[in-house]
């Protein structure tokens, strides 16, 4: 049996909900995108810590059609990378969404950053 320690789940558990979050300013997140893409009405994600030390883990979403969706999560630098074609396609689909529901600017570039982009 495999015990975890707190700062481990933890960490576990805001990776999988990193997926669910929605960048500032747009209204789609891949959390929606993987359940809308499910046939059971929730992907079945699980999450693995990659290293404590960096603050990443892989999280595998298995929605129940196609491959698997694998993306990295960062906690530090709060990102989302996908690890395989099939998450690289719903980040696209995501990212198009928003930018559609956005207007022509694609979403955190609205306003310059009030430190002046340093």
């Amino acid at each position: 049996m495999e015990t975890f320690s707190l700062e481990r789940r933890n960490k576990l558990v805001i990776g999988a909900l990193m997926l669910a979050a929605r960048q500032p300013g747009s209204s789609w997140s891949i959390g929606q995108e993987l359940v809308a893409r499910s046939k059971r009405g929730a992907p079945d994600c699980r999450p693995r810590l990659i290293s404590s030390f960096k603050g990443t883990l892989a999280v595998t979403c298995d929605s129940g059609e196609g491959g698997p969706y694998q993306f990295e999560i960062d906690l530090v630098r709060q990102s989302v990378r996908p690890l395989n074609p099939e998450a690289r396609e719903v980040i696209e689909a995501v990212s198009a969404k928003n930018r559609g529901l956005a207007g022509s600017i694609p979403a955190g570039l609205a306003q310059p950053p009030r430190d002046g982009g340093r």
